[in-house]
């Protein structure tokens, strides 16, 4: 029995500053929806921005990605907005959040990985969205 727990407690500490991925195959082409999102935290990477948001329907946390671009029509968002988008799941199913889970994806063959931040259970895309600007035909309130 004690070396059993001393083995699950050194397995933890071995693993604890390691980083897990969400696998690219299980790519989501469907369950799309209209729906407002309050920004909470902006990020990027080389490819991409991480937006990050709280879907007011049922308080869902998610990442948005949108890819960067030198896109000048549209209204660029901010923090604490809420904006009216169409958000398209990356993922068939959302994952408990956690630091250690890194998302990673494709986007028009960019490879971006999205770390969770510790809440984010799923990663999403917008066709509403281009760079950190909302495009015309979006509604924000």
């Amino acid at each position: 029995m004690v070396k059993l727990l001393l083995c699950s407690v050194f397995f933890i500490l071995m693993n604890s500053n390691s980083e897990i991925y969400a696998s690219a195959i299980d790519e989501n082409t469907i369950d799309t929806c209209i729906c407002k999102v309050q920004i909470i935290m902006l990020d990027s990477t080389k490819e991409a921005y991480l937006i990050y948001a709280i879907i007011e329907k049922d308080s869902s946390q998610i990442a948005i990605v949108s890819l960067k671009n030198r896109c000048r029509k549209g209204e660029k968002i901010k923090l604490g907005e809420k904006y009216t988008i169409q958000i398209n799941p990356y993922y068939n199913y959302n994952i408990f959040p956690n630091n250690m889970i890194l998302f990673d994806i494709v986007l028009s063959g960019k490879k971006v990985i999205v770390p969770s931040k510790g809440w984010a259970a799923n990663v999403y895309t917008s066709p509403d969205l281009s760079g950190l600007k909302i495009t015309p035909n979006c509604r924000s309130h």
